[in-house]
């Protein structure tokens, strides 16, 4: 039978837990010895870069919604719209934005690519992965994470209008019942 968690033992594990699990300053020392001081900064450019998809997946799920609403003339739509418009906004979000995730990738993690540097910058794979695979090549791998992050965001646009609309419909009757 199990014997659960002996009292006795939490003090060894966490001793272990202390020497295997370095600091974060020795963590930084580590990684600066071992890979320079750029090793430091590897995958921050196109980190940066990567604001842009929270952006382009707002801006066109607004962009869509504020369409619908001109064409149907309508302040709310049902759940299954806000997803649909959800999906394709962050669809459109990774797409665009999905080579700078490889690359973002490869440079944390490293690459396979014999003609490149061990470190090359953000062009240079951009580049690289171009010119041997073509525009494929860019988007290799984006499948497994396109259908994960697609139903992530729309479900999240989901909540966030259903719930929008419950907080501005009990604001305005606390307005009109304060008013009286």
């Amino acid at each position: 039978g199990g014997q659960g968690l002996n009292p006795s033992h939490c003090g060894f594990y966490l001793s272990c837990l202390h020497t295997v699990t370095p600091c974060f300053p020795d963590g930084m020392l580590k990684v600066a010895h071992e890979e320079g001081v750029q090793g430091l900064w590897s995958g921050t450019v196109p980190s940066l870069f990567l604001v842009l998809n929270p952006a382009i997946q707002f801006m066109t799920y607004e962009a869509i919604k504020r369409r619908l609403h001109e064409v149907y003339g309508l302040q709310e739509f049902g759940g299954l719209v806000y997803f649909l418009i959800g999906a394709v906004a962050k669809a459109v979000a990774t797409v665009i934005t999905y080579p700078l995730q490889l690359v973002q990738a490869k440079l944390r993690h490293g690459h396979d690519y014999k003609d490149l540097p061990p470190r090359p910058n953000m062009l240079q794979l951009l580049s690289y992965i171009l010119n041997k695979h073509g525009l494929a090549g860019l988007y290799k791998g984006m499948e497994a994470k396109i259908i994960q992050t697609i139903l992530t965001a729309a479900l999240m646009f989901t909540a966030y209008e259903k719930i929008a609309t419950f907080v501005f419909k009990l604001l305005r009757s606390h307005q009109t019942k304060t008013k009286y």
